[in-house]
């Protein structure tokens, strides 16, 4: 059952971190519409793929968006989940812990 439950946390961990990295694209002029994906193997903390989809709305290509999204910002599942750790189970706590509450978006390294 723990496992489980890690697995479910680090869920909800990754789509939160989703929507603040698509929500500061929007938010910083970069494109009109966003949607990110984060791909991590169970086995490593490490991000192990990202897709950036601005649907033709972005400034510039989404691959170099892409770039710029993944050097500047620490996408360890040990990171986010680190963010969240002291949050109860309110998603406007827990989205506050990782600075993505939709009325305080702060602009996210490199936009």
């Amino acid at each position: 059952m723990g496992k489980q439950s890690n697995s479910y946390d680090l869920e909800r961990a990754k789509c939160y971190m989703e929507n603040y990295l698509s929500k500061n694209v929007m938010a910083s002029g970069l494109a009109k519409y966003c949607k990110i994906y984060l791909f991590y193997n169970s086995d490593s903390p490490e991000l192990q793929d990202m897709e950036v989809n601005t649907f033709g709305t972005g400034v510039m290509e989404d691959s170099v968006l892409r770039e710029i999204l993944c050097q500047g910002n620490d996408l360890r599942t040990t990171e986010i989940i680190r963010k969240m750790k002291n949050c109860s189970r309110d998603p406007w706590e827990l989205a506050e812990a990782l600075n993505c509450k939709y009325e305080k978006l702060k602009n996210i390294v490199g936009l």
